[in-house]
């Protein structure tokens, strides 16, 4: 897709971590972080990851929390404390990262394009706010939207709030599930990251 093609379109779902900021190695070592203390916690950890290397913060703690505890009232409470420490680690330490290369100037021309512009994220969406509040960045966006719908029907509801045809929306995204739900959306994909494209996210080119 060349610069011409890419601005194009009138309503633009970005991705966030990897796509605006490269925070998905914060967000591995944040599980790390939250159970050094627990003996065998790390062995524990790279045990689950090895089925699922993109294991959810939800999931990734259920299973862990299961391990180390008996008793359901147990397991609620520390599962509750572990999303709670995970969440004030990665917003700290995310909130303090530079952008993307070329992703604020990005935005900045496409506000000012009068474009329409939507975050679709794998991050719960209160994280997420906390997030874009600590980096000055929610004013970019008409909508943001989290993990809690999934990443198809965020899209589904983004279509709806734009008021835009499928052929008018672009996703831009460093995941395979990013790329996987734009096709089930049938809606064009911009991809960025080392995953998708073998190059560190980087918008200067269309700049």
């Amino acid at each position: 897709m060349n610069k011409a093609q890419f601005y194009s379109f009138e309503t633009y779902i970005f991705d966030f971590d990897g796509t605006l900021v490269l925070s998905n190695e914060i967000k591995r070592k944040g599980f790390f972080e939250c159970i050094k203390s627990f003996e065998n916690g790390k062995q524990i950890l790279e045990n689950i990851m090895k089925n699922d290397n993109n294991i959810d913060r939800f999931t990734m703690f259920k299973i862990f929390t299961e391990k180390f505890c008996s008793k359901r009232d147990e397991i609620n409470n520390f599962y509750a404390k572990l999303l709670k420490d995970y969440e004030a680690y990665t917003v700290k330490q995310i909130t303090k990262l530079n952008p993307v290369i070329g992703s604020i100037e990005l935005l900045n021309t496409l506000k000012d394009l009068k474009k329409n512009l939507y975050i679709n994220s794998a991050t719960p969406h209160n994280s997420l706010i906390k997030t874009l509040n600590g980096r000055k960045m929610t004013y970019y966006f008409d909508k943001i939207f989290g993990i809690e719908n999934g990443k198809i029907e965020n899209i589904n509801k983004i279509k709806k709030h734009s008021k835009s045809n499928e052929e008018s929306i672009l996703m831009i995204g460093d995941g395979i599930d990013d790329m996987n739900a734009a096709e089930q959306a049938d809606i064009s994909f911009y991809p960025v990251g080392i995953k998708l494209t073998g190059k560190v996210s980087d918008f200067s080119e269309l700049i």
